[in-house]
């Protein structure tokens, strides 16, 4: 069924539409992704209206276009809804941004984006001077269709870890890992928790894993969506202290927020930070083509290609050589 069969189908229910869009080829023609992002409107409204949130279908401000609205808690919050293959870039949110700055006072934005956010954009909306946004991706709706969650809970989740924290992408991952078991006394040493600050870190240690591992212990990795993020997740994720939490970090993240003096106490066997020199790649001697200066993240290289490069790293030379290196490999159980 194509994308305007699916839509004109009035027995077609939200979660079927999404399910349909999922299931979009890499390859589709452009038209058929454009249509997907329109069907993803759909699938938001459906999904709003099932918790009588009054959401209404997009609309044209003058001089703007919004893709919908919704009541929670009997606050209006806007509407921005993206699927793409990659992550939305800074000028992405700052557009939203800036329509939500122009309405009511206290007027927040829900922006949806199923390929999620670049880390650098989420840092940089977080260095703004008001965080007026939440974001969710595809991990979150995929969460509200399978009933995981509702998406009224999802929001007040999001809305109140932007309120406390200014965090606006509070991920699925962070959610999960403080909704678990509840605290013991002793911490599982079987099990550790790895927060790192994006989705290229997670793709790049799990490749590390898989050419030195197996590990020693469980590994779970956590992205935190971006620097100014990386220790209010760790910090999230430490409240329910079950087991070990690995913090990695290039060593530059002190200038996009301070570190807490909990993070700093390396007499803790429960928090262990590693802060790389100068940033993870370069300490595991793995440049992915593409690589330029200016820290720039290689999000579409395959992990494939990543896999290459960590076998040319070769990591066991390495970790003699850099302390660095053979410390965070210790932690990780290799």
């Amino acid at each position: 069924m194509n994308g305007a069969e699916a839509d004109d189908d009035e027995s077609c229910n939200w979660r079927e539409l999404l399910a349909q869009a999922q299931d979009l080829p890499d390859d589709a023609p452009p038209a058929d992704k454009r249509a997907r992002g329109f069907r993803l409107e759909k699938v938001l409204l459906g999904m709003l209206n099932e918790a009588d949130l009054q959401a209404r279908a997009r609309f044209r401000p003058k001089g703007e276009e919004l893709d919908g609205s919704f009541v929670h808690h009997g606050h209006t919050l806007l509407l921005e809804a993206k699927w793409t293959a990659g992550p939305q870039p800074a000028s992405a949110l700052y557009a939203f941004k800036g329509k939500v700055d122009g309405k009511l006072v206290g007027t927040v934005g829900l922006f949806v984006s199923m390929g999620g956010f670049s880390d650098d954009a989420v840092d940089a909306l977080m260095a703004g001077k008001e965080v007026n946004l939440v974001l969710a991706d595809a991990d979150d709706i995929g969460a509200v269709a399978s009933g995981d969650v509702s998406i009224t809970e999802l929001l007040d989740q999001k809305l109140r870890h932007a309120a406390e924290v200014g965090n606006p992408y509070l991920t699925r991952d962070a959610i999960g890992l403080t909704g678990q078991a509840p605290p013991t006394k002793a911490a599982d040493r079987n099990r550790r928790t790895v927060v790192v600050e994006g989705q290229f870190d997670v793709r790049l240690l799990q490749a590390v894993v898989e050419e030195l591992g197996p590990p020693r212990v469980d590994l779970r990795f956590v992205p935190s969506g971006g620097s100014r993020n990386l220790f209010t997740v760790a910090d999230a994720v430490a409240a329910t202290p079950s087991e070990p939490i690995i913090i990695v970090a290039d060593h530059d993240v002190e200038s996009g927020a301070p570190i807490p003096e909990w993070a700093l106490d390396r007499e803790s066997d429960a928090i262990r930070l590693h802060l790389m020199t100068p940033t993870l790649e370069q300490a595991l001697g793995i440049l992915p083509d593409g690589y330029v200066a200016g820290r720039r993240r290689v999000l579409d290289v395959s992990q494939r290609m990543l896999e290459q490069q960590v076998v040319r790293a070769r990591l066991k030379e390495r970790r003699l050589e850099n302390p660095q290196v053979e410390d965070l490999l210790k932690d990780l159980g290799l």
